[in-house]
């Protein structure tokens, strides 16, 4: 079996961001462990942007220390006869045939998509976990634990060009104008056509569009209009009593009953990361210079001290 393997970016942190290579190697070397064939390591700073060179060099240098330096990778199976790997094997097989076997009882795979289910399985999961970096069930170095008060942010972050975007825009209305709109127009409507008989393939036509220059705009919104959108589950209705969250969710304000939370499912790849509600900021952390991080938005997190309301997922 051949598979691909990334690095976990939800476990990048922004405050002491440097001990994220660290982070990142030891995930890396677990995926060559388990004998992926290709992989992707992070940048240490993509808790603020996309990643710069020396992030992107040092990402790749890490790939390239385990391949060559540590021999791991000269080993078919290094962890071969491991009690404690096939234990964990085992326990991942049983809970993964459970969770088959409730999605059937209760429907099916479609009916539970439409009904939220797996949205409300990932949500819950989500929060759990915040709540247990919030109140320091699950350690993370530099956030919960072994906090830098005066920690200075000087992480180089990768230049936004406007113009990228400008330019981008600019070609995509020349192509618009020069195109043959006609027969684009044509192709989109057969594209809509194929999209409602389930037995078809819509490749040929897509690629036909993209050929005479139409753009995955247009044929997005087409499909759109077909297929309609998958809901992302925007909120659930917890009860948690306040003994139950802990004390440090007690001090920013978690309510006893039935708090509506909110969770956002892409949080985690927006980087809006839960260490913004708890770790503390130094006072050398300006503003001015947090609005400049990942296109100019000043993400979650209050300047001096965490966010009054508290966790990073209770919006």
């Amino acid at each position: 079996m051949r598979f691909h393997c990334q690095t976990a970016a939800a476990s990048l942190t922004r405050p002491q961001y440097k001990i994220n290579i660290i982070r990142t190697a030891f995930q890396a070397l677990s995926a060559m462990l388990g004998g992926a064939q290709s992989l992707h390591t992070n940048g240490m700073d993509e808790a603020f942007a996309i990643p710069t060179e020396e992030a992107m060099k040092i990402a790749l240098r890490t790939q390239q220390i385990i391949a060559e330096e540590t021999n791991a990778a000269n080993v078919v199976d290094p962890l071969g006869g491991s009690y404690f790997l096939e234990s964990l094997t085992n326990d991942y097989e049983k809970k993964i045939f459970e969770v088959i076997d409730e999605v059937d009882k209760l429907g099916g795979t479609i009916k539970l998509i439409q009904e939220s289910w797996f949205q409300k399985h990932i949500a819950d999961y989500a929060y759990e976990t915040a709540i247990k970096k919030q109140t320091g069930e699950k350690p993370v170095i530099g956030v919960n634990k072994y906090l830098e008060k005066d920690e200075k942010f000087d992480v180089e972050i990768h230049p936004y060009d406007q113009t990228t975007a400008d330019r981008q825009i600019n070609r995509l209305r020349r192509v618009r104008k020069e195109r043959d709109n006609r027969k684009v127009d044509a192709l989109l409507e057969n594209l809509v056509q194929v999209a409602k008989d389930p037995s078809q393939n819509i490749m040929p036509v897509t690629i036909e569009l993209v050929r005479e220059g139409a753009s995955m705009g247009d044929v997005v919104e087409k499909l759109k209009k077909v297929w309609g959108r998958t809901a992302r589950l925007r909120s659930i209705d917890r009860s948690m009593s306040s003994e139950e969250i802990g004390d440090g969710a007690q001090r920013v304000g978690v309510r006893h009953h039935a708090e509506v939370v909110r969770v956002h499912l892409d949080c985690l790849g927006r980087r809006n990361r839960i260490e913004e509600g708890v770790a503390q900021r130094g006072p050398d952390d300006e503003p001015g210079a947090r609005q400049q991080r990942a296109g100019g938005a000043d993400q979650q997190g209050g300047h001096g001290q965490a966010r009054p309301e508290g966790l990073g997922i209770l919006l």
